[in-house]
């Protein structure tokens, strides 16, 4: 094809070549887009420099009034391309998480497996059975959460798994690197963005590796919603994309998915609902004396080329068996609901491997959701506070009420300025500034630290009125006094109590 017509030769002259592409432009008529793309395509494929790619391109925007910019930018992008292409740089390069192995022709049964992961754990990190116990089973299931051959399989809702410890060198890397070769398809990644996260689940939906997540999640507040929202199947973020049409820029909004297994490591505790959506396991330093075993990386990498042929060949088996679920009866009655949930797919896996995996599994979700209620501080945390003052009040009244009635009438003191002697303040009614001065003066009720008792009859105010109650004024003993009513409390928290 020469500068002026289809078809014909490609002249070497440079200078040809350049007004060869003039006179096809200036021939062109408003709006001819696919004539303006075929000539686009000739002065990408020729041996003109991209410095003349300005000038064609106002040229080309002078007869069909298309945006020159966008017809620069159009023919430098795709000269790109063909560079790359020439020197095979443009080859898909190897994803970043291990692929999938071909499954074993002859699998161990998954009981042995997941005995085998326990067995590792226990002996390259210094933790309880229930933990390791917990680990083995979550990272059996990211094996069945994206099954090859049924992608409508696997759990609803995937819990994230969360290592936490109150100090550095409690060996919440070290159980990391644990499973992250015993997983599927892990994605290790210390610091990575918000898109990078969404792009990645999307393009090869493998299990993210999250090292140092309390600095990483401090510092970008937005992952905390990506994270949250791939808890669920049905999980995506919505971004607006550019897309070229005809050559014209557009805008088009593009729907990604975050549904995909997340294990997390970090000191403290993280955004309190990525915790209540992740099954949290606390590590603690190691005593003297106690060494664990040391375990290479090359030798984990060995021992998961040797489990992950096994797991790859149950992976339709542990979809099919997530998707199904256990019973109800099967769940501990001391987990919440949202325990529940983060629990039934590894109860799953539990009791479809069989070998006593099933009570192993339900001690370990007993125990270790127990151990995560005592580490909320949040709503519900100052709301079992002021439970505590109100069971405290109460059992001070029925003590009192039963000296009363067993004739200690005189151990009694009388109110002052009343006469006689009368009952202190009825268990039935809290007195906002005793309930501030009780919280002030317990050192675990998370209000210890304020010290303006205003502040505290503020703070509590603002957390009963999320909670649907309102102080009111009440006369007690004849004295008029602003608190709340034990009732609405109690009401509260059996509707929220773990």
């Amino acid at each position: 094809m020469s500068g002026t017509a289809p078809g014909a030769a490609i002249p070497d002259d440079p200078d040809a070549l350049y007004a060869g592409f003039i006179a096809r432009a200036a021939a062109f008529t408003s709006g001819a887009v696919g004539a303006t793309d075929a000539l686009m395509a000739d002065i990408v494929a020729s041996a003109l420099p991209e410095t003349t790619f300005k000038p064609l391109a106002g040229a080309i925007s002078k007869t069909t009034g298309l945006d020159s910019a966008a017809i620069y930018r159009r023919m430098i992008k795709a000269r790109g391309a063909c560079d790359d292409a020439a020197t095979g740089a443009s080859a898909t390069p190897e994803p970043p998480c291990a692929s999938d192995p071909e499954p074993s022709t002859s699998p161990k049964p998954l009981d042995n497996i997941l005995q085998a992961l326990v067995t590792l754990i226990l002996a390259r990190v210094f933790c309880t059975p229930e933990a390791a116990c917990a680990a083995a089973l979550w990272c059996a299931c990211t094996w069945g959460v994206y099954p090859p051959s049924d992608s409508s399989a696997g759990p609803d809702n995937f819990p994230r798994l969360h290592f936490h410890s109150p100090a550095k060198r409690c060996g919440k890397s070290t159980f990391l690197e644990v499973v992250q070769h015993a997983v599927r398809r892990p994605l290790p990644a210390t610091d990575v963005s918000e898109a990078a996260i969404y792009r990645s689940i999307a393009k090869w939906y493998p299990t993210l590796i999250i090292d140092e997540a309390d600095r990483l999640f401090a510092k970008n507040r937005d992952l905390t919603g990506i994270v949250n929202s791939g808890y669920a199947r049905t999980g995506h973020v919505v971004r607006v994309m550019e897309v070229q049409s005809q050559g014209v820029r557009g805008f088009e909004p593009t729907a990604f998915p975050t549904f995909t297994p997340v294990a997390l490591a970090g000191i403290g505790a993280l955004p309190s609902t990525i915790e209540d959506r992740s099954i949290r396991i606390e590590l603690q330093r190691q005593p003297n004396g106690h060494k664990s075993q040391r375990i290479g990386i090359r030798q984990l990498a060995n021992l998961r080329s040797k489990i992950a042929p096994h797991l790859m060949a149950h992976a339709d088996a542990i979809g099919a068996a997530m998707a199904q679920g256990v019973p109800d009866s099967a769940v501990p009655l001391a987990l919440n609901d949202r325990d529940a949930d983060n629990w039934r797919p590894l109860l799953a896996i539990a009791a479809f491997a069989g070998g006593g995996w099933l009570a192993r599994a339900r001690r370990a979700a007993d125990i270790l959701c127990q151990k995560g209620a005592d580490g909320d501080r949040g709503n519900e945390w100052a709301l079992r506070q002021v439970m505590e003052y109100v069971n405290e009040i109460r059992g001070a009244a029925v003590a009192e009420w039963q000296t009363w009635v067993r004739g200690g009438r005189k151990t009694i003191k009388p109110l002052p300025g009343r006469l006689g002697v009368q009952r202190t303040t009825p268990y039935r009614y809290i007195i906002s500034d005793s309930l501030a001065a009780w919280l002030m003066s317990k050192d675990d009720s998370g209000f210890g630290d304020v010290r303006d008792i205003g502040s505290v009859k503020l703070r509590v105010a603002r957390l009963l009125r999320a909670f649907g109650v309102e102080p009111g004024r009440r006369r007690v003993n004849g004295t008029p006094m602003r608190g709340y009513e034990v009732a609405a409390v109690r009401a509260v928290w059996r509707r929220y109590r773990p």
